[in-house]
């Protein structure tokens, strides 16, 4: 499994993403690779609220040969997300 790709793979495809969600976004973006394998689902690992209006979720997206750990800052109030941080594992 060549994690630098992936890596690679997933950054450019974020710059690049429309607005939607960004899992969504993720799991499409890695789906097409065989490294990754398929899809095995997601949890949520962490839910932190920063403030009134914000809140870090954590999440795992697990495929059959690596898991992605998405760090997520959300806006409450108008539904939109930030990537902060992903890892490959």
């Amino acid at each position: 499994m060549n994690l630098r790709k992936i890596k690679l793979a997933l950054t450019v495809g974020l710059i690049n993403q429309p607005k939607q969600n960004a899992l969504i976004g993720i799991r499409e973006m890695v789906a097409g690779s065989q490294d990754v394998g398929s899809f095995l689902g997601q949890s949520l690992l962490q839910n932190k609220p920063i403030n009134d209006n914000l809140a870090k979720k954590t999440y795992a997206l697990q495929f059959e040969n690596c898991t992605i750990n998405v760090d997520l800052l959300m806006n409450l109030c108008t539904n939109s997300e930030i990537v902060q941080r992903f890892q490959v594992q």
